[in-house]
């Protein structure tokens, strides 16, 4: 009776933090064995099922495809490993939509800010010219807000409607 081998996965999982940096361009088997042995607490439960023989092999196998070295070709290889949940995608969603409103409540504050300096500054010097600065100030606005739209339309729409 052939002895079990363990699945790419599994292995790949127990594994990724002994095969990672330096290690991960390891590709003889004895270098494989001695690192495997030497952090055997991280593979224990997969010793238990599997010889250490057979982790070698998988592990061999992964490290020479470089699933090790890249995240990217594990996300190629294991797709499954690298989904994101439903919670985990709404949370994302409603943290990027709160940094958004913070940003844009940020931006309103700093206009709101400039056009009160620019009141203060008129009202002591009524001989400059103002109209410079205004026009200077209100493309720096206008700039802003452009980016601001650009990033995250649907906060400020909520903002002005809100």
């Amino acid at each position: 009776m052939a002895a079990p081998t363990p699945d790419q996965r599994v292995v790949y999982l127990h594994c990724r933090s002994i095969f990672s940096g330096a290690d991960a361009q390891v590709r003889r088997q004895k270098k494989v064995r001695q690192l495997l042995a030497r952090k055997n607490a991280s593979i224990s439960t997969l010793t238990h099922e599997f010889s250490l023989d057979a982790i070698c092999i998988i592990a061999k196998e992964l490290l020479e495809d470089g699933v090790f070295g890249s995240e990217m070709r594990a996300r190629l290889r294991f797709p499954e490993l690298f989904k994101t949940s439903e919670a985990q995608l709404a949370e994302r969603q409603a943290s990027e939509a709160l940094a958004a409103r913070s940003e844009a409540e940020a931006i309103v504050g700093i206009i709101a800010l400039s056009e009160n300096d620019e009141d203060m500054a008129s009202m002591k010097d009524e001989d400059e010219e103002p109209l410079e600065a205004e026009e200077e100030q209100g493309q720096k606005t206008s700039d802003a807000l452009g980016q601001l739209r650009s990033k995250h339309p649907v906060v400020i729409w909520t903002m002005l409607i809100g």
